[in-house]
């Protein structure tokens, strides 16, 4: 679906898009973790989601293991800076 994901206590109010503590909280757990970001298998859609390091707000990345059960919002995709597109 390439929407950002974002841990469930994430404060971060930027004005980068809707307000994410309006979208519904979602469960899944944590299947792939590389360098700067990995992938949740989603309890509720028949997909893996992308999230990136960044957006874990309440802790450090140091912390994430592999099956580990989180909560998160999907708010929508946005855009890469600088273009490129390739």
């Amino acid at each position: 679906d390439g929407g950002d994901t974002s841990p469930r206590r994430n404060n971060n109010n930027n004005n980068r898009g809707p307000n994410l503590n309006s979208l519904p909280l979602e469960q899944g757990k944590i299947v792939t973790l590389l360098d700067k970001y990995g992938f949740i298998h989603c309890a509720n859609r028949p997909m893996e989601l992308f999230f990136h390091y960044s957006e874990y707000k309440v802790g450090h990345s140091d912390e994430l293991n592999i099956h580990d059960e989180v909560e998160f919002r999907v708010g929508p995709a946005s855009s890469p800076r600088g273009g490129g597109g390739g």
